[in-house]
Order: C-alpha cells, then sequence, then structure tokens
C-alpha cells in the first residue's frame, strides 16, 4: 500500500529514518528536475504546432530574423525557469524547515 509520498507503508515503519530521508530528498530533486522538463517539452512542442505561445514567438522571430526579439523571449524562459525553481525551493524550505538542505 502506498501514501501520498510513494514510499510503501511497511517500509515507513520499518526504515531506518536516515534511508526516508534519503528518499524524500531524491524526490524533491526528481521535482525540481521535472519542472525544468516540462518547460523545455512545453516550448518545444509550440514550436511543432502552436499558433500562440513563447515556443511559437521564438520560431517566428528566428523565421524572420528578428534576433533580437528571439533572445528576448530566450532570456524571459530561462528567467521563468529560475523563478519557478527558486519558488518550488522556498517552499520546499517552508514545508521542510527540519531538513539538511532547509540552512
Amino acid at each position: 500500500m502506498l501514501f501520498a509520498g510513494g514510499i510503501e507503508t511497511e517500509e515507513h515503519y520499518t526504515a531506518p529514518a536516515m534511508e526516508l530521508l534519503a528518499r524524500a530528498s531524491l524526490q524533491a530533486a526528481g521535482v525540481r528536475t521535472a519542472i525544468a522538463i516540462a518547460i523545455i517539452v512545453l516550448v518545444s512542442s509550440e514550436f511543432i504546432s502552436a499558433e500562440t505561445g513563447l515556443g511559437y514567438l521564438i520560431f517566428s522571430y528566428g523565421g524572420v530574423g528578428a534576433d533580437d526579439a528571439m533572445l528576448a523571449v530566450v532570456i524571459y524562459l530561462a528567467v521563468l525557469g529560475y523563478l519557478l525553481d527558486r519558488f518550488y525551493l522556498a517552499g520546499l524550505r517552508r514545508l521542510m524547515a527540519w531538513h539538511a538542505f532547509a540552512h
């Protein structure tokens, strides 16, 4: 039987605390990676089939030679990804204040 954290209930009660802490840390790292991959997939899919969105803008600006506008959209995406990561880490630190990475 699984609970929300994805660790089996039997292991939750029998596993050493450090093992559970390591699993929780790995799951947190997985979410950070998933945020980055989600942005990449979203923009890539907009390259292919969208008529609006940031990926479409990058593709369109690149096609007409508007390199400055294309670079502005890429920088915007980079800042968006950075801010999403920082917000996630801030929430993680608040919710897991007892963990070593929170300090």
